[in-house]
């Protein structure tokens, strides 16, 4: 899946998550970097931290899986997906 997102050129550079040679020092350093320069040209930074307690039940599976295919996955694919995510929650 990540080949194919990042052929199409789908995935955001900034993305650090599930991405080889990426983490969260990575992201830790795009975001302080990006920090720096904008206060070295006399901008402010708001930084609003959230952490979403049982994301993954947040995720509306039907839109996930017609994203799946616009984003041109195969039915197959899309298929996988919607098995494996029916009455799928995180515990």
């Amino acid at each position: 899946m990540y080949k194919y997102l990042s052929k199409l050129k789908l995935l955001h550079p900034t993305q650090s998550g599930f991405r080889p040679q990426h983490s969260c020092q990575t992201a830790l350093i795009n975001i302080i970097d990006k920090w720096l320069q904008e206060m070295n040209d006399g901008n402010l930074n708001l930084a609003i931290l959230l952490d979403f307690k049982k994301a993954f039940d947040l995720v509306d599976h039907d839109i996930l899986c017609l994203k799946l295919e616009i984003y041109g996955f195969s039915e197959a694919t899309v298929s996988f997906f919607k098995s494996y995510l029916n009455n799928r929650k995180q515990q």
